[in-house]
This record gives structure tokens, sequence and C-alpha cells, in this order.
């Protein structure tokens, strides 16, 4: 098992149900969950890094007509997710190599868990295959604004919290990689000051 999975399994489920997720994303989501808008209440959302679930919470009750899926690399996670949700496709697994068709969701959200993944350029890749054509995918993650905070920011993941992180990017970087992946009408909001995150949202094209 990876450090970032045993991390996950030892810290993540009910522990971090109560405790870290309870303090650190509500505000995050919050400001993510207002910028989504949606054609229609009917359709396909997929949470990838779902943690406990408390995004879906929130675009369930914004939207109470979404179907929802989930994936996480820690299945006590997942386990926390399936009994929140009476349906809910919630599935263990990594954003690299998603167990879903293409072309197959309307809306895909991934918060705070970008920079965890070892290719960042195959986590993207693989979202942009699953996405129906004009979906969109919310990215949120951290974005240090200088090298200097980025170094320290990476400096204290990497050595202190120890849960398998690989690196933050800049705003900049994360813009760069969405139009590698052929993302069009991408746009970047900011979100907070202290620990300064950047919401990224990148488009499929029809054709």
């Amino acid at each position: 098992m990876n450090r970032k999975r045993s991390f996950y399994e030892r810290f993540g489920g009910e522990f971090y149900e109560n405790f870290w997720g309870s303090v650190w994303f509500p505000q995050k989501h919050k400001r993510l969950v207002a910028i989504i808008n949606l054609n229609s209440s009917k359709i396909n959302v997929l949470d990838i890094g779902c943690g406990t679930g408390r995004l879906l919470e929130r675009l369930k009750r914004k939207f109470p007509l979404i179907k929802i899926h989930a994936i996480d690399i820690s299945k006590a996670m997942v386990t926390v997710v399936k009994r929140k949700f009476k349906r809910v496709d919630a599935r263990v697994g990594s954003a690299e190599d998603l167990p879903w068709k293409k072309n197959n969701f309307d809306v895909i959200t991934n918060s705070i868990s970008f920079h965890h993944y070892k290719n960042p350029n195959k986590a993207l890749s693989e979202a942009y295959r699953v996405l129906k054509p004009r979906g969109k995918f919310f990215l949120m993650d951290i974005n240090p604004a200088s090298k200097i905070t980025r170094f320290l920011a990476n400096f204290i993941a990497k050595y202190f919290i120890q849960d398998g992180h690989k690196s933050f990017y800049t705003k900049k970087e994360v813009y760069e990689l969405f139009q590698e992946e052929g993302f069009t009408n991408i746009k970047q909001v900011g979100v907070g000051f202290i620990s300064r995150s950047v919401i990224t949202i990148g488009e499929k094209p029809k054709n």
C-alpha cells in the first residue's frame, strides 16, 4: 500500500469526517458549489477524490435530482460516502485510471486532492475522457502565489504531514495543463487568502 493510501485508510473515514474535514473544507466547498450552475437538474455528476462526500452533500442539496458518482483511493472514505447516500455509485480507485466509459458525465468536480497525483496530466486526461462533450470540469486546489510559499507548502506537506503529497502547482501551471489536455473556455476563480486556492473550470468541446 502506498503512503497516500495508507495515510487515508488510517486517518480517513469517520476520523476525517468528524475532525479535519469539518474544519478545512466547508467554506471552500461552499464557494465551489456556488459557481456551479446546471442547465438541467437531472444530470450525472462525478466527484474525483471524494473524501467523505462533503462536497456531494452540498451539491445534492442544491440540485436534488442529480445522479451522483464518486471515487477515492481510500476505502475508508468510500465507506462513509455509501453510508451517507442511498443512491450513489461510489468506488475505490485512482483519479489516473477512472473506471467509467468515455463521454459519461455532465459535471466533474475535484477538490483539494490534485496535489497528490503522481501524473497530473494523466488525471486531467482521464477527467476529459469520461466527461461528455460540453460538460464541465471544476478543479479546486491549493495554488501558492509565489516560489517561496510554494517551497514552504511543499516542504510541510511532504515532510511533516506525509500524506502522499506530490506537488502544489501555480495558477498558471494548472491553466496550461487544462489547455494541454484540450479543455476550452477555461476560467479561474480565487478562493481565500491564507491558504490560497483556485477553482479552474474547463469545458470539453463538442467536437
